[in-house]
C-alpha cells in the first residue's frame, strides 16, 4: 500500500519549492532542492515532530521540533542541529507535548515558544530566550499558544480561554515584551483555544 505520513505542521522556504515539516511519531523531515515523486526527503529530528520554521531571509537558519518544547535550530540549512531548546524548560512532560513556534515573515528572527515555566521570546532565531513576565493578573497566560500578527510584528496575540461566554485574549504592542488583558464579547463556546489566525492588514 501507499507510504503516508501526518504533519502536525509546515513550513516553506522563501522563494524556493522546498519545505519542512514535522509529523506524527515520525520526525520531522526536510524536501530536497529538486523535489520529484521519487526523491526522498532528509531526515532532521527523531520523536513526534511538530511545527518547524525556515527562515524568510536566511534559508541557511531552520527550526525543528519534537515533543515536549524540544528545539533544534540548524544555521547551514540542515546540515547540522544543536539544541536550542529555552534553558531547560522542558522534559518530562512539564512542557506542553505539542511544541509550537510563532514567527513572523516581516521580522524572521523573532520567534515564541512555551515551555514549562511560560512564554519564552528570542530575537536571534532561538540562539538565546528571554521568559516573558506574566501580567500580574495572570490569567492562564503560561499556558497561551502566542501567534504574530500578519499585519505588524510588534502586535503578538495570545488566546488564554473563555469566561462566561466572553474569550479573554492577551494583546502586546511592543513585540511581545508585556501583555495586557483584552476580552472579546461574544457567544463563544466552553473550553480553552489551541490557535488563532490574525488579519493580514488589520493589527487590532
Amino acid at each position: 500500500g501507499p507510504n503516508t505520513a501526518q504533519f502536525y505542521g509546515v513550513d516553506k522556504m522563501n522563494g524556493a519549492d522546498r519545505y519542512l515539516g514535522g509529523t506524527q511519531d515520525n520526525g520531522s523531515w526536510i524536501s530536497p532542492s529538486q523535489p520529484g515523486s521519487s526523491t526522498a526527503w532528509s531526515h532532521g529530528l527523531g520523536g513526534d515532530g511538530f511545527e518547524g520554521v525556515w527562515n524568510h531571509a536566511d534559508p541557511d537558519k531552520i527550526i525543528l521540533t519534537s515533543q515536549f518544547n524540544g528545539i533544534a535550530r540548524s544555521v547551514d540549512g540542515g546540515e547540522s542541529f544543536e539544541s536550542a531548546r529555552p534553558g531547560n524548560d522542558a522534559g518530562g512532560g512539564a512542557a506542553p507535548f505539542l511544541t509550537r513556534i510563532a514567527r513572523s515573515r516581516q521580522d524572521p528572527d523573532r520567534l515564541f515558544a512555551v515551555g514549562a515555566s511560560g512564554i519564552w521570546r528570542s530575537d536571534d532565531f532561538a540562539e538565546s530566550w528571554s521568559l516573558i513576565e506574566p501580567p500580574t493578573d495572570d490569567f492562564q497566560f503560561s499556558r497561551s499558544t502566542p501567534r504574530i500578527s500578519l499585519a505588524s510584528p510588534h502586535v503578538v496575540w495570545a488566546p488564554l480561554g473563555v469566561i462566561f461566554g466572553n474569550l479573554e485574549i492577551g494583546q502586546s504592542r511592543n513585540g511581545g515584551r508585556s501583555f495586557r488583558l483584552r476580552v472579546m464579547l461574544g457567544e463563544v463556546a466552553p473550553g480553552r483555544p489551541t490557535n488563532i489566525a490574525t488579519h493580514p492588514i488589520d493589527e487590532r
